[in-house]
């Protein structure tokens, strides 16, 4: 499992407060609000999207690995190394 997620919300995106420095900056580059939690179980706003960080820049490939999903959800590799899921 990944564990370089993070949920985004309208009001931003969240990540783990474990999240290494590096990785957090990974996100900070691409997110203009990032919002530390301990567990995502804490936040109250409706997901819009999970993405997944993959410093293997294998997202690709491992999109594909997730077709049976493609019918309940609505799964991108926007570049090489981030994968986005949505739900339908």
């Amino acid at each position: 499992m990944y564990k370089k997620r993070n949920i985004c919300t309208r009001k931003g995106t969240y990540v783990k407060e474990t999240l290494s420095p590096e990785e957090f900056a990974i996100v900070r580059k691409s997110y203009a609000n990032v919002i530390q939690v301990e567990d995502f179980n804490s936040i109250s706003e409706d997901f819009i999207k999970i993405t997944v960080h993959d410093p293997a820049f294998q997202c690709v490939e491992t999109r594909e690995k997730l077709s049976s999903l493609f019918e309940r959800a609505f799964i991108v590799a926007s570049e090489a190394s981030w994968k986005e899921i949505g739900i339908y």
